[in-house]
């Protein structure tokens, strides 16, 4: 069998959505609206690792158009990866299920504890700003030296 000689190496190539996107065409999620739907924001943890102890969305609520409100309570508490590889026949090269949708411990600045569902994007973002959350802050691990110290305390 004789090797092919790659041609592609070192030369340009046409994406096929690059006109769309450099002349404002393509389209993103965003931009679908359907009639009567919904808009979901997420509320995020300002902390880098400790637990939600309570959680106050009277005020959230009582907005007008905000439709739900729901918190690592109710839903149910099934890890899956952060990564892709989650759904691999191989079980050795799937990539560790270490997250829930929605959780009381947060691991990291940014964690979903909630999530706001609304008639309207912009209440929201209001709502989800409006859910006080009391926090109980761990230690946070910031070097990677301390992470493979002895005594540092596991995050999953």
């Amino acid at each position: 069998m004789e090797a092919r000689e790659a041609t592609a190496t070192g030369e340009s190539c046409m994406r096929v959505d690059a006109i769309a996107k450099v002349t404002g065409r393509a389209r993103y999620t965003d931009d679908y609206v359907m009639a009567g739907m919904c808009y979901a924001k997420y509320v995020r943890s300002p902390i880098a690792h400790g637990y939600a102890v309570s959680i106050n969305d009277e005020q959230a609520r009582s907005l007008p158009g905000v439709l739900a409100i729901f918190t690592w309570e109710d839903v149910p508490d099934i890890p899956f990866a952060t990564a892709g590889h989650a759904w691999t026949l191989d079980e050795n090269k799937r990539d560790t299920a270490d997250r829930a949708l929605l959780t009381r411990h947060v691991r990291h600045h940014g964690d979903a504890v909630a999530i706001v569902v609304a008639r309207d994007e912009l209440t929201a973002e209001k709502a989800a700003q409006l859910v006080s959350i009391e926090w109980q802050e761990l230690p946070v691990i910031t070097t990677p030296e301390a992470a493979l110290a002895d005594d540092a305390a596991p995050i999953h």
